[in-house]
């Protein structure tokens, strides 16, 4: 516990009454330094500090008698316990199967009713049912979004369904436009 900067002072009685006497003439003490009543190590206690520890022993003799160090109130301070939570278990989950179907790219299927289901070959044969069930959205999903949201892909190819498609937002070159009668997109 002992610290290379703090000095070492062991006051007697007689030391304490000479140091009660300095502190009333000087308003000061003979050293800087106030020795810890428990462990004689000497702390700093300058001009304004020393004044406040003063009035708050109610002297300068109580201060050199009962005076103790922060690491000694430390110390004598019982150890807290601490509790340590225990760690739940997780419970363990059974292995679920996951029946992944497989997505027919080719041959989306919107189903209607429970009884009616329409695929995309049906929408190739019906043009009236094409225009109908593509009137919001596009069935050729992946072909539109492969060729940068055309209908239409760099070897000149063109979605299956396109002249009868409902969908707003149809774009193919002026030249395929051409192919299909000249009809609005």
């Amino acid at each position: 516990m002992k610290d290379n900067k703090r000095e070492l002072i062991k006051l007697s009685v007689s030391d304490i009454s000479n140091w009660v006497s300095c502190y009333k003439t000087t308003n000061k003490l003979p050293s800087q330094f106030v020795p810890c009543s428990k462990c004689n190590l000497g702390i700093v206690m300058t001009h304004s500090n020393l004044h406040g520890r003063v009035l708050k022993f109610g002297g300068v003799e109580k201060l050199l008698k009962s005076f103790v160090c922060k690491e000694c109130k430390t110390l004598s301070k019982p150890i807290e316990t601490i509790k340590i939570k225990k760690e739940k278990k997780l419970k363990q989950l059974k292995s679920i199967v996951v029946d992944e179907p497989v997505i027919d790219y080719c041959n989306p299927i919107y189903k209607q009713s429970p009884k009616v289901t329409v695929t995309y070959k049906d929408l190739i044969r019906n043009p009236e049912m094409c225009a109908k069930m593509t009137d919001g959205q596009c069935w050729n999903v992946q072909f539109h979004l492969n060729n940068g949201h055309q209908c239409e892909d760099k070897r000149g190819n063109v979605c299956s369904i396109y002249e009868h498609c409902g969908v707003q937002s149809k774009n193919v070159s002026k030249s395929t436009q051409k192919k299909f009668n000249g009809n609005k997109l």
